[in-house]
């Protein structure tokens, strides 16, 4: 017995030949799509790292912009802290002036005699104080 397998007596060298050729060709175009599509993946990826590397660029900058504007704001706070404070103390001053127009309008009126010049003066402080009630909001006491 020989050691011959299964190829038909009728098929000749050439035959042989053909199909090796044939089966080369195929797999040489499979091997040559194989490596287009490696290509292209190759491609994609690349620019998938560049569109990765733009998207970390904006986050960094975005980040950026971020610790400026709470750096801002902490100066803001800041700021806004400190003419809260003197608000509140040009609020003091304005309830004081206020006071010692009032003790003044007591003090004058309970003299007897008037002196017309105090009068004119006390009208002017009056006036003087409304018009400071107008431009801070700080109701004046009438």
């Amino acid at each position: 017995m020989g050691s011959r397998t299964n190829v038909k007596q009728d098929t000749s060298l050439d035959d042989i030949a053909e199909a090796i050729q044939l089966l080369g060709t195929a797999m040489g175009e499979g091997f040559e799509r194989v490596g287009q599509q490696q290509a292209e993946t190759n491609h994609r990826l690349t620019s998938l790292e560049q569109q990765q590397a733009e998207t970390n660029r904006r986050l960094t900058g975005l980040e950026q912009q971020q610790n400026e504007t709470n750096r801002r704001l902490g100066h803001l706070e800041t700021d806004m802290s400190i003419v809260k404070d003197t608000l509140q103390t040009l609020e003091n001053d304005v309830k004081e002036l206020y006071n010692m127009v009032a003790d003044l309008q007591k003090h004058i009126r309970r003299t007897d005699k008037l002196d017309t010049d105090i009068e004119k003066r006390l009208v002017a402080i009056e006036i003087f104080a409304q018009a400071v009630s107008k431009q801070t909001g700080i109701p004046y006491p009438l």
